[in-house]
């Protein structure tokens, strides 16, 4: 097999892997949820900080999502000056 297909490779097994266990651990029957107003269960207060909590972490969330892009980005440009660097060795006469 070749070097440059194994973690093409890898990440579909592993795909394949995650959805057979999502398919096999899934509730047998259908649960009916229930329409509950979340003012039952909580006060306004804790619904208000609730909230806050969940913007927070949405920031959180794309900050996250945003370094990862830039290391993915970053990661294939390196990959691809490395490349280049290895034809120009085998071009330039030493």
């Amino acid at each position: 097999m070749p070097v440059r297909l194994r973690l093409p490779i890898a990440i579909v097994a592993a795909l394949v892997v995650a959805e057979a266990a999502v398919l096999l651990m899934r509730p047998r029957g259908l649960v009916e949820p229930l329409d509950v107003a979340s003012r039952a269960y909580f006060s306004a207060a804790q619904i208000e900080k609730a909230e806050a909590y969940r913007t927070g972490q949405l920031w959180l969330f794309g900050a996250r999502m945003v370094i990862v892009l830039l290391i993915l980005l970053n990661s294939r440009q390196n990959l691809r000056q490395y490349r280049f660097a290895g034809i120009l060795t085998k071009i330039q006469p030493r």
